[in-house]
């Protein structure tokens, strides 16, 4: 369990349950002997209940169980979830990739992070922005959906006394990166790509592609990220889903037509999107780290 404690005087406490208490079992194979042929099918409602106890009497006691990593009197609230424990490792011949739940997106806050920390900043404004709620819509308060980076902005333009004219020409001559994970090619699952516009593991950030502008990379934009890699001798990658699949998202789109700022959809690739133990390539986040810090500098 981990999330979010609010506790005595409605004090913010994160907590982190390492000790497993639940476990979610899947049924044997004998006893589902058709999901070779028809696949996986989980009912979120009656198959994904935890086992707490042997004890079919027994009770989960929350506060109990909390105090002991969290030292509080009184509990109003929480948001709670079940995580996974794995802990995070290298994979391959060589440790060439990086295995762990979450990859999808705390590699990309990690690489923005990481570039924002340590770019020669010039005098231009650098701003970098890291979301929540983007998996289920972005629409919550702390959302890309909501005003907040919109607000932030509006207080800094008033700070420095901008004009409206001076404000608008500022966003036209912006640049924003969305940072986040494009799906790396299986060769489990061949038919599922484009056959020419895939993404592979160790072969570069991925400069993502839409018709339908579920990522909102364009020429101008992605000749900026493309102009920056050859600077650097960093591959690249474009990626486009195939034309009869839905494509996923990002919160590019949502960023770009609230702010109206130039925007580019970018990340590394990665195997297993959305499952609890994600893979990607050593070598591409460290690329991801310096392309970040070289277009801040630039």
């Amino acid at each position: 369990i981990a999330g979010r404690l609010i506790v005595d005087k409605h004090e913010e406490k994160l907590v982190f349950l390492d000790e497993a208490p639940f476990i979610i079992p899947q049924i044997a194979i004998h006893l589902d002997r058709e999901v070779n042929e028809k696949g996986l099918h989980i009912d979120k409602q009656d198959q994904l209940r935890p086992i707490l106890s042997l004890n079919p009497s027994e009770k989960l006691q929350l506060e109990p169980l909390l105090k002991q990593y969290v030292n509080f009197k009184h509990l109003w609230a929480f948001d709670l979830f079940l995580v996974p424990l794995e802990a995070p490792r290298f994979l391959g011949a060589k440790d060439e990739m990086l295995a762990s739940y979450r990859l999808d997106n705390l590699s990309s806050a990690h690489a923005c992070v990481t570039a924002i920390a340590s770019a020669e900043m010039n005098t231009t404004m650098q701003m970098m922005f890291l979301w929540d709620a983007e998996e289920i819509g972005s629409r919550s308060a702390e959302g890309a959906a909501s005003s907040f980076a919109s607000d932030v902005m509006q207080r800094i333009r008033h700070f420095y006394q901008m004009d409206e004219e001076v404000w608008q020409c500022l966003k036209s001559k912006s640049l924003c990166l969305s940072v986040d994970v494009s799906h790396a090619y299986n060769p489990n699952y061949p038919k599922k790509y484009d056959p020419n516009h895939q993404s592979i593991l160790g072969k570069g950030n991925v400069i993502k592609y839409n018709a339908d502008k579920k990522y909102v990379t364009d020429a101008k934009t992605a000749a900026l990220v493309i102009a920056a890699c050859k600077s650097l001798k960093l591959p690249y990658q474009l990626f486009a889903s195939r034309s009869d699949m839905p494509s996923g998202s990002t919160i590019g789109p949502i960023f770009a037509s609230l702010l109206g700022m130039p925007t580019v959809d970018v990340g590394p690739a990665l195997l297993s999107m959305h499952s609890i133990r994600e893979v990607m390539a050593v070598q591409d986040h460290l690329d991801l780290c310096k392309l970040l810090t070289h277009l801040l500098e630039k």
